[in-house]
């Protein structure tokens, strides 16, 4: 591929430039997007954890200064316990989840790459065998078929002006 693609005749050479470079942008917006994305989860998490250590705390204050019977019942602690265990193992099943998904649809796309290789060789061998068969034309022939094309264009959207 040339250097200078963008002033390159040749519309593959610009593509393939132009490829390149909204990939390579791609790539280093990549890392500051997952680490801004860790980082608010991070935020998240933290700001959970705060409301509901205040709330413990407003409860357990409010509690004390009106005097009211903090003590519960062994069944009422095993409940609160046994609640707290099913949380953690459903977070647990969720991440696992979650971790299983992302790999099945890493696969599902490696997958598809290797088959869009073998697919593009397969579409290489089949326009290989057509070649002999497509007319050529040289380029006046294709540049005056445009002119024309460009013309017969320009007098309809004439038309429709005019009329509207």
């Amino acid at each position: 591929m040339k250097k200078n693609a963008p002033e390159s005749n040749d519309i593959y050479d610009v593509c393939k430039g132009n490829l390149e470079r909204y990939f390579s942008e791609v790539k280093k917006t990549t890392v500051t997007y997952l680490q801004s994305v860790t980082d608010l989860q991070q935020e998240v998490m933290r700001s959970w954890k705060n409301t509901i250590e205040s709330s413990i705390s407003l409860q357990e204050e409010l509690a004390e200064k009106s005097g009211l019977n903090q003590s519960v019942s062994k069944e009422a602690m095993k409940l609160t316990t046994r609640l707290s265990e099913e949380v953690s193992r459903a977070q647990k099943l969720q991440s696992q989840m979650l971790l299983t998904s992302l790999e099945a649809m890493r696969k599902n796309i490696k997958t598809f790459n290797e088959n869009m290789n073998a697919f593009t060789e397969l579409r290489r061998k089949v326009i290989t065998s057509f070649v002999p068969f497509i007319p050529r034309a040289d380029p006046e022939t294709v540049k005056k078929a445009i002119s024309e094309f460009k013309k017969s264009t320009h007098r309809t959207h004439l038309k429709v002006t005019k009329s509207s």
